[in-house]
């Protein structure tokens, strides 16, 4: 399945207005080459080599981090502990000057037992800390580190991303005490030193060097995998550039080509990562690398959020698809003609909770087990789907579901609409009632699939 490619590219051009002509986009014909560069390094490693894991779009040799499989999972947290940086990465996507509050999906958490009874309600087993940089607010981030595991000890896997910089011995230490279990630095934010790595390695239980790809650096990064190995690093992860408003201008001064999609991305940085993975394994370095693709990134930390929501305003008549959104099937009709329907279910004993009727009597919503008894000549079927965000506060906008974290905060779930109303046909009908992901036509598949495979080149 292809992405719908003329609505990327306008949703591309409308979110970097004037600079997305200076953008130098790939060709058909680049993209053509490169599609066949990935095919060949791909057929070159087997299947006892190179784990794809969710869904073909994460490929990694030898393991994943604990974090790593949380992420994949759908149960991973990532507190952005503060905005603040000390270093000036070409890559960064936004800018980092505020200190700001400590905050996940756009929630804010300024006392860090509300942040741990978010972690309990949710039942969320992997805690990253991000920023900016942890490190610059080193106390801060102590205390919630402290408090997430003093409460959920071993049941929760803590871990932090950093550049590195301002750490020492006597900061990993204490990060140690407060029950750090990983530490994952961008060395590339400090030219690739590996000294405040190595200074990491036997104090913190897992040390993770978690970088993005850098095509200009790939002989670099030839050299640094074999010293990471040797150094006793546990997992190098790797990530496809991305483009932003922000970083725009530093990515098109490096040359680099761009491709279309959810979000625009580095063109060349993808294969220079499946290169990296295939340097390592053809000459047994032995070194676990990741490489955490855009794609993946933007389908499954996405479906992960979303179910988070879903989960307490979804009716037991819905049903949270794969990639985490709510759907909903209804019939409209009288009174009389939605009493035949029910009829129809009770006769064959359905589950009462699995449909309902509306309060103006003209609209029954149920549940797709209940398909195979609604004749669609008789009552037209119509499908809608919903995202369900969690916000700090009530909007009125939406149908919304309070959350209580604890007698002093609570959330929000909102159910918003993102498609209302499609009538389905027969085929689309039978395709709900018999589920079969290579058979859902394309009208709803993004609705209720993620995609398999790494990005097309466009």
């Amino acid at each position: 399945m292809e992405f719908d490619r003329e609505k990327l590219i306008g949703e591309n051009i409308k979110e970097y207005g004037e600079i997305y002509n200076s953008l130098k986009w790939v060709t058909d014909e680049e993209s053509q080459k490169a599609t066949l560069r990935r095919e060949t390094i791909l057929n070159a490693l087997s299947s006892e080599d190179i784990h794809r894991e969710f869904n073909q779009t994460k490929l990694y040799s030898h393991k994943l981090s604990p974090g790593c499989l949380c992420c994949g999972q759908g149960h991973w947290s990532c507190l952005f502990i503060n905005g603040l940086c000390n270093a000036r990465c070409f890559y960064c996507p936004a800018e980092q000057t505020e200190k700001g509050e400590p905050a996940t999906n756009t929630l804010q958490f300024s006392n860090p037992d509300d942040y741990a009874d978010y972690i309990e309600k949710f039942k969320i087993r992997g805690v990253s800390i991000s920023g900016g940089e942890p490190l610059m607010t080193f106390d801060r981030t102590l205390l919630y580190l402290s408090k997430v595991k003093k409460k959920f000890g071993d049941n929760v896997y803590l871990w932090l991303y950093t550049n590195g910089i301002l750490a020492d011995e006597a900061k990993l230490r204490r990060l140690k005490e407060a029950g750090l279990d990983e530490i994952r630095f961008d060395i590339t934010a400090d030219h690739y030193n590996l000294e405040k790595v190595k200074s990491a390695v036997g104090i913190i239980k897992t040390v993770t060097v978690e970088i993005p790809a850098i095509p200009e650096d790939l002989e670099t990064l030839k050299t640094v995998v074999r010293k990471l190995k040797e150094t006793g690093v546990n997992f190098l992860n790797l990530h496809q550039l991305r483009c932003t408003p922000h970083n725009a201008g530093n990515l098109i001064q490096r040359g680099y080509s761009f491709l279309h999609g959810p979000r625009v991305t580095v063109f060349e940085s993808e294969v220079t990562a499946l290169e990296l993975v295939k340097y390592s394994l053809e000459n047994k370095i032995g070194l676990p690398i990741n490489y955490c693709s855009f794609i993946y990134k933007h389908q499954y930390q996405a479906a992960g959020t979303r179910k988070r929501g879903a989960a307490f305003i979804c009716k037991p008549f819905e049903e949270i698809t794969e990639p985490g959104l709510i759907r909903s099937l209804s019939v409209k009709g009288t009174a009389d003609e939605l009493n035949g329907l029910v009829s129809v279910f009770e006769e064959n004993q359905c589950d009462k909770n699995l449909w309902s009727i509306n309060s103006p009597k003209n609209r029954i919503f149920f549940h797709s087990s209940l398909l195979r008894y609604v004749d669609a000549d008789r009552y037209p079927v119509f499908i809608s789907y919903y995202v369900t965000p969690l916000k700090s506060a009530i909007s009125y906008r939406n149908v919304w579901q309070e959350i209580p974290l604890n007698r002093h905060k609570n959330i929000v779930a909102e159910k918003q609409a993102i498609l209302i109303d499609k009538a389905l046909n027969a085929e689309e009908i039978k395709q709900l009632e018999f589920p079969d992901e290579s058979g859902i036509r394309e009208s709803l598949y993004y609705f209720e699939h993620i995609r398999p495979g790494l990005y097309e080149y466009f």
